[in-house]
């Protein structure tokens, strides 16, 4: 038993430092890069009175913006479309569209601001962000042949328990960028880029998932299938922030939905890198514990480290020049199994709240 676990953390340990080696090619297909004249910038929101006067005070303040910004509002019942409104009296580059009652649900928005977008290129953010000043600047340096663009989001943190949720979300994102010669695993709405056309075209495929949210893995299993081009980014491209969960209590309710996006749809090579996370993530530090537990310290201690080594390798391939806590990676590759479990436990028997929606397999009950 313990020898296969061993052997099995080594395969592992092998195919991730193989995968650290791989360089992450772009298929320059052309030299044109995306004009801010291509892009239309779609914001879906509910309630979000809080969030949006940062987003709309950065937005006003930028010098360089898509032609065209468009606001959808998915049936706010709060005053986020007054503020929205207000705003647009200052700009005539921002429209706000309402869905009608027979739609509901980020993925219906995200379809609402596409069919009126007037753009080649779809570029999607939530409500809740934060832009830098060069944000749209590096937008204009993407290559104009790529269908989507995985853009990075960056989660802030400011409590010891949201800095070890911001570590998990960023390693899974690292991951996602170190597998992406062999799969891409997942793509986020909050900073995503796409083509308009391969949108239309895929539309049908994305909308027949019931689910409210994930138009933004479903538009990535349908453009993967459809055999679109797709980059993800690292920490050197156009970034954006958004704020982590602070308690649990939000970070189970996220972290659910999520899960639940990939309940019905999950594909092979997706089931393997996930076993393959799984395995790199759980079977190191139970070995540690072994040792540690049977006085073998320096056996512990050299998976210990070299869990350590390796997961600092794939977040620091990711996050380029971005600094990195030392400590909080620590904490996280020791807290994360029982994180996952919890997870798991919660999806199974609680059914969450997301904007004021009671949901269950991420559908309104």
């Amino acid at each position: 038993m313990i020898f296969g676990c061993v052997l099995l953390v080594v395969v592992t340990y092998l195919i991730l430092i193989i995968l650290l080696f791989i360089k992450v090619k772009s298929v320059e297909l052309s030299n044109t890069k995306i004009d801010l004249e291509e892009v239309t910038l779609v914001i879906p929101f509910r309630n979000e009175v809080g969030n949006l006067p940062n987003l709309l005070n950065q937005l006003n303040l930028l010098k360089e913006i898509p032609i065209s910004i468009i606001f959808v509002n998915d049936h706010s019942s709060d005053n986020s479309m007054e503020l929205v409104k207000d705003f647009l009296n200052q700009n005539n580059k921002f429209k706000l569209v309402n869905l009608s009652d027979d739609f509901i649900g980020k993925k219906r928005a995200i379809q609402k601001g596409v069919e009126e977008a007037k753009t080649e290129f779809i570029l999607t953010i939530d409500a809740d962000v934060s832009i830098s000043d060069d944000y749209f600047q590096k937008i204009r340096q993407l290559n104009h042949k790529y269908d989507m663009y995985i853009l990075p989001v960056h989660p802030i943190s400011c409590n010891f328990w949201s800095k070890i949720f911001s570590m998990e979300y960023l390693f899974f994102n690292a991951f996602n960028y170190l597998v992406t010669p062999f799969y891409v695993l997942s793509a986020s709405g909050a900073n995503l880029l796409f083509r308009k056309e391969a949108y239309l075209k895929n539309q049908e495929v994305v909308l027949s998932q019931n689910n409210l949210s994930g138009d933004d893995y479903f538009l990535l299993r349908a453009f993967q299938e459809d055999n679109r081009i797709i980059q993800v980014h690292d920490f050197s491209s156009s970034v954006i922030k958004t704020n982590e969960s602070t308690n649990f209590k939000n970070y189970l309710a996220q972290r659910t939905r999520w899960l639940g996006k990939t309940k019905s749809n999950i594909q092979m090579k997706e089931f393997f890198l996930g076993l393959l996370i799984l395995a790199f993530l759980w079977i190191p530090l139970g070995l540690s514990l072994y040792y540690i537990l049977t006085q073998n310290y320096l056996i512990g201690l050299i998976f210990l480290i070299a869990q350590f080594v390796i997961s600092f390798s794939i977040l620091k391939k990711y996050l380029v020049s971005e600094k990195l806590n030392f400590m909080m990676l620590l904490f996280f590759l020791i807290f994360y199994p029982f994180l996952f479990l919890t997870t798991l436990i919660f999806s199974l028997i609680i059914s969450p709240n997301w904007k004021g929606r009671t949901l269950r397999n991420n559908l309104i009950v």
